[in-house]
């Protein structure tokens, strides 16, 4: 019988943990390189479906809270189409 995996043998585990244990003796600068982080580039939002078409309170509790944003529901449109509130 043929082994289609390779195992993991002690002597893979010793090499293993000797590479991280040199790792770990590298000066802080030169780690940074492999484990810099990106930047992410997320912005955080709510959505106004869970007032269940109330927007006004919507837009007044989430701004409230400090979120720059709001996704509003397609009924909006209706409401302040004629309207100027300042949405974009």
């Amino acid at each position: 019988m043929t082994k289609t995996r390779k195992e993991f043998t002690r002597r893979n585990f010793i090499h293993a943990g000797g590479a991280v244990a040199a790792c770990s003796l590298l000066p802080a600068p030169i780690m940074n390189v492999f484990a810099a982080p990106a930047r992410a580039d997320i912005h955080f939002g709510y959505a106004s479906i869970t007032w269940d078409g109330k927007d006004r309170q919507a837009i007044e509790d989430i701004s409230a809270l400090g979120f720059p944003a709001i996704q509003l529901r397609a009924n909006a449109i209706a409401e302040w189409s004629e309207t100027s509130i300042g949405a974009k």
